[in-house]
């Protein structure tokens, strides 16, 4: 409300710096007609309940002095609450631009509350004591937000702070967004060289070397293999009883129980009708 009513210039009539003129002044009537705006906007600005006790005032100053009596008396509260949310205010895992616009929100605020301080020296002032209110409030507003980054910010934070002197609000909000960004293009170099081992390890997988074992099970699943020792199809040697021997309880068959001689002639046989 108070920074609408500066930008229309109409705050001078609101807090009473520009009192009501005499009805024969020749000013009476622009006052009248912008006193009559700056009501419109304090009856509007309040709930219903508020605005029918405060409609049969005629100046917009009368207004404003009642609404400041009845709710500036909760304002301690007010700011020992903003001061604790300020004291905890994390970044966690939103991004700078969230976390300062939050942070941003709640000094604001808190600064709304404090008076405003104003020099009365009669003549030219020619201390330092308002240059030096201002550099402390800048330094309270940067720690305050550089408190709550995340940890991934440290470095980016001890170099501001070695600064000298702080730099403004502005620049630090810079450096720190600057920072997230080299912080996001690493994760995403990361990521991809990630995806691409991923993808890469198939292709690695079927280079390996295959070893004897994988070679007999690959040839015991083929029907074209021939073992000459025994005279049998789909059989290797490493499974050839009668060179590693039989099983207990192992049941011959008529074809198992033949003699080496005895398969002599059945080999022979398989020569001719599969010749090398």
């Amino acid at each position: 409300m108070t920074t609408t009513l500066e930008s229309k210039l109409k705050f001078d009539l609101m807090n009473g710096e520009l009192s009501e003129p005499a009805v024969s002044d020749d000013k009476y009537q622009d006052w009248r007609r912008a006193n009559s705006i700056v009501k419109s906007w304090l009856l509007n600005s309040v709930s219903p309940e508020t605005r029918g006790s405060l409609i049969t005032y005629r100046n917009a100053t009368d207004i404003w002095k009642d609404i400041i009596d009845r709710f500036s008396h909760g304002s301690l509260a007010k700011i020992f609450k903003l001061q604790q949310d300020l004291h905890s205010l994390k970044q966690g895992t939103s991004s700078i631009n969230s976390y300062f616009s939050r942070f941003k929100t709640i000094w604001s605020e808190l600064d709304a509350y404090n008076p405003k301080l104003v020099c009365e020296c009669i003549s030219q002032c020619s201390c330092t004591l308002l240059p030096s209110l201002k550099a402390a409030k800048h330094r309270d507003m940067a720690l305050y937000f550089l408190n709550g980054l995340a940890n991934e910010f440290t470095s980016t934070r001890d170099r501001i702070l070695a600064s000298d002197p702080l730099p403004p609000m502005s620049q630090i909000f810079s450096a720190v967004i600057q920072a997230e960004s080299q912080h996001s293009l690493s994760h995403i170099s990361i990521d991809h060289t990630v995806n691409a081992m991923a993808a890469q390890t198939p292709a690695t997988a079927t280079n390996k070397k295959v070893t004897p074992h994988a070679q007999s099970k690959y040839f015991a699943n083929s029907t074209s293999i021939f073992y000459s020792h025994c005279g049998k199809k789909n059989h290797i040697v490493e499974k050839c009883y009668r060179l590693i021997g039989f099983p207990p309880k192992f049941k011959f068959t008529r074809e198992t129980a033949l003699l080496p001689t005895q398969l002599k002639s059945r080999i022979q046989h398989s020569h001719h009708l599969f010749p090398q």
